[in-house]
């Protein structure tokens, strides 16, 4: 059985987060605030947009804000790290690996 996408958008559970981010935020401001808007959450889902013009609002997240996104969190729970990744391009990062892969 595949899992299939939703056949029409709607607001994300309470535990996602979609939202534009501040210009001033640094890349460190933006995992505290990652962090702030998930504390208490076993399960949390940030991501954040600097184009406000291009930011998701409902989920399934479109092709246009997909390739907009400027950072993400994403906490499972349990033994697992949370997990951010963050637009190179906006938020230099000297680890390649905490970037957001593009599509090719």
């Amino acid at each position: 059985m595949s899992e299939r996408l939703a056949d029409k958008a709607s607001d994300p559970d309470p535990d996602v987060f979609l939202v534009t981010l501040p210009r001033s935020l640094t890349a460190n401001g933006l995992a505290d605030l990652a962090r702030s808007r998930c504390s208490g959450l076993l399960q949390c889902r940030f991501i954040g947009w600097l184009d406000p013009a291009r930011a998701a609002s409902q989920l399934p997240i479109g092709g246009n804000a997909i390739d907009a996104i400027s950072f993400t969190f994403v906490r499972h729970g349990g033994a697992e790290p949370d997990r951010m990744l963050w637009n190179c391009r906006e938020f230099p990062r000297p680890d390649r690996s905490q970037c957001l892969q593009r599509g090719g």
